[in-house]
């Protein structure tokens, strides 16, 4: 996942629900910045009383500046700059031996129907994604989005042959296969 989110790569993600999502799941990290419209609602302002007990910067900018910062209009008045690559936890092979629902992609190019699976498994309580190396959407910041931040909740393994991976795990601990 590393070659995917450098080390120093900055995460900018845009909406209310993404940015909440990974403020309740990972907190704030020291150097974010947060950038609101002015005139925020009850739902930014909640975000922002855990922005100031965190000693986070808060920017109060134009809606035309968060469209600018994040690249799309559909920030919902509210964007997170991380200086750290998005945080999204790794699934192992002990991970999968110890069972569960894994929902697994092959070539699912679109960030936001990314995102929308994997909102949609994460509400059913999947175990974890598995997602080809190749040809496949990155984990960012549209995928965040459109995800409603559940990416940050939703353990994530890249295998470069879907085929021989999931046949793998057939021969070896008899796992069951619906497509």
């Amino acid at each position: 996942m590393r070659d995917k989110y450098p080390e120093n790569k900055k995460t900018i993600i845009g909406g209310f629900h993404p940015v909440d999502e990974l403020i309740s799941k990972n907190g704030f990290f020291p150097g974010d910045e947060l950038h609101v419209s002015r005139g925020p609602g009850k739902r930014i302002q909640e975000i922002l009383h855990k922005a100031k007990k965190s000693a986070v910067h808060v920017y109060y900018d134009t809606p035309e500046r968060l469209t600018n910062l994040l690249g799309d209009e559909n920030h919902q008045g509210i964007v997170l700059v991380r200086t750290e690559s998005l945080a999204i936890p790794e699934l192992t092979e002990d991970d999968i031996r110890q069972g569960g629902i894994f929902v697994v992609l092959e070539s699912v190019q679109d960030p936001g129907n990314l995102g929308v699976i994997a909102r949609s498994i994460a509400a059913f309580g999947a175990s974890g994604l598995i997602m080809s190396k190749h040809e496949s959407a990155p984990l960012g910041q549209s995928a965040m989005k459109s995800s409603a931040g559940s990416l940050v909740n939703i353990p994530v393994m890249y295998t470069s042959r879907i085929g021989s991976f999931l046949q793998k795990w057939v021969d070896d601990i008899d796992i069951g296969i619906v497509g």
